[in-house]
């Protein structure tokens, strides 16, 4: 996507919404690990968008899919979801949690709308949707779960079903232990 300049300034690109979606992101589920470092975004022909840990440094590119380089809206939508991994990147080490795909996808949903880049809400994977639903009755019981949660354990593929009753023991434990689950 090339930049255009507009009057005294350039128009947003993927690189440069960036910054704004993490910032959206911290806000709502805490502090991104500092301690790596994000080298941009590329395209590529995958079936899905991810976060790849080239040379295995702490370093990390966001790799989207090839459409997006056509549709800024669903650059923006991909790039959310993605920006959730890079909160508490595991460099590959730990695999996906439920928790996890349901707050990717429930953020990048989220994001787009309030930012006017579509909606995204009829997802049509099953498994995406099914973690999405779970993470939307999680919130219902304490919309602020996961920055509480991320205070005792900031990795959130390594959240226990347990630190999440821990924190609050209105969630029904199937609830957390579901969440908790590998995706």
């Amino acid at each position: 996507m090339i930049a255009q300049q507009i009057h005294n300034g350039f128009s947003y690109t993927l690189t440069t919404k960036l910054g704004d979606i993490l910032n959206y992101a911290e806000a709502q589920y805490g502090k991104r690990d500092y301690s790596y470092t994000i080298l941009g975004i590329e395209f590529y022909n995958l079936p899905i968008p991810q976060v790849w840990y080239p040379q295995n440094c702490k370093h990390y590119a966001i790799q989207l899919t090839a459409r997006c380089l056509i549709d800024f809206n669903e650059g923006i939508y991909e790039l959310a979801h993605e920006v959730i991994h890079c909160l508490s990147p595991t460099a590959g080490q730990f695999p996906a949690t439920v928790l996890e795909e349901g707050i990717a996808t429930y953020f990048a949903v989220d994001y787009t709308q309030k930012n006017g880049h579509g909606n995204f809400s009829n997802i049509t994977d099953q498994r995406y949707k099914n973690a999405y639903n779970l993470f939307s009755q999680l919130i219902a019981f304490d919309i602020d779960i996961i920055k509480k949660v991320r205070q005792v354990q900031p990795t959130i593929s390594l959240i226990a079903h347990s630190e999440i009753i821990a924190i609050n023991n209105t969630i029904p434990i199937q609830l957390a232990t579901d969440l908790t689950q590998i995706f």
